[in-house]
């Protein structure tokens, strides 16, 4: 793309807010190129979390249409610790529901041919209802860094990067991220992250992991 002048505007939890300055013309192009690039790139990975994130918005709308779970119990952000969990871990009215219905449809993604290292459903508050079993140990260990890696599941994840991709309504949303775990300590993650509406209204997104 070439150098952009630039001036730091202001600053927050997000991190530095830059405004740029008068872009030309040829600039723009390289642009829009780059921006076209990075969408055929990685187009599959795209369609994976798309299609996840309708296979869990569809799940959710079945629930709803057979009285196994209402609205505001999807859409909510009533969280009941779970006492002596550590990290933290939180129940809602939902948990039952999202035990029964989300695994399966999680997991089937995981095992797709674009080999995502993580397929989860959060909602816009950054709540992770369900994990995958290999990461979702009950959390009841002494050893608090264990827990924090091995049980996942039913925590509130509040990052500011996290809940970009839990509450963008875009079709798809992109940031890449260091991920520490399975991963080694240079590995970069490719996070793709996709909305889940119900009844119209942002329950939030599946987020997927790629490693590039």
């Amino acid at each position: 793309i070439g150098s952009l002048e630039a001036h730091v505007v202001g600053k927050s939890d997000l991190g530095l807010h830059v405004q740029f300055g008068a872009v030309d013309a040829e600039t723009q192009r390289r642009i829009q190129s780059a921006l076209l690039d990075a969408n055929q790139r990685y187009a599959p990975w795209i369609r994976r979390t798309q299609l996840a994130a309708a296979g869990v918005a569809e799940a959710l709308e079945a629930g709803l249409a057979r009285g196994e779970v209402a609205m505001e119990e999807l859409i909510t952000s009533d969280y009941a610790p779970v006492k002596r969990s550590e990290p933290v871990r939180y129940t809602t009215l939902a948990s039952e529901f999202y035990a029964r219905t989300l695994p399966t449809i999680l997991d089937e993604h995981r095992r797709s041919p674009e080999a995502p290292l993580f397929v989860l459903a959060l909602d816009r508050n950054g709540y992770l209802p369900v994990s995958h079993a290999d990461h979702a140990a009950p959390g009841d260990s002494a050893d608090g860094a264990w827990n924090d890696f091995n049980a996942h599941e039913q925590r509130l994840f509040e990052g500011w990067t996290t809940l970009l991709g839990a509450r963008s309504e875009a079709p798809a949303h992109l940031r890449a991220y260091q991920f520490e775990g399975d991963c080694g300590p240079d590995d970069a993650i490719l996070i793709v992250s996709a909305p889940i509406r119900v009844g119209g209204r942002l329950w939030g997104g599946v987020q997927a992991g790629f490693r590039y």
